[in-house]
């Protein structure tokens, strides 16, 4: 029971951000591939804060962008992508071609403080996997 209201919060806050992205001009398919983008470096930072290592190279990492605002958080945020397309495995598959589609800082501003507020993806899920299927499910 608990594990579905924490679902249905995680959920409800999507489709909070995607209200965001909509209001900025993101088109639905750039909205999911921003999202992932930014969850991944959120989980990503969960994982490390649990004592697991990090996938992403120093200065790149979720902790680098989430304090930053106006052009400085968008100039960083592509920096972010782009480097991450660089890198070899999983990391740069995942991060192919990525390029930014939030080009308002008041708006890239507002989703990383909405991402921000999420009390923990680790508390809501298990798992990264099953925090990408509850998000791509719906």
């Amino acid at each position: 029971m608990a594990n579905q209201k924490n679902e249905a919060a995680l959920l409800k806050k999507v489709w909070e951000i995607d209200n965001v992205l909509a209001a900025a001009g993101v088109g639905y398919t750039d909205y999911i591939t921003q999202l992932t983008y930014i969850l991944f470096l959120k989980m990503d930072d969960e994982k490390e804060e649990m004592g697991l290592g990090s996938s992403i190279l120093e200065g790149y990492k979720w902790k680098d962008l989430a304090d930053l605002s106006g052009a400085d958080l968008v100039e960083k945020y592509e920096e972010i992508l782009k480097e991450l397309s660089k890198c070899e495995g999983l990391i740069g598959t995942i991060f192919t071609k990525a390029t930014n589609k939030i080009d308002r800082p008041v708006m890239l501003v507002k989703v990383i403080e909405m991402v921000s507020s999420i009390a923990s993806l680790k508390n809501i899920c298990k798992n990264h996997t099953e925090t990408s299927s509850i998000l791509y499910v719906q």
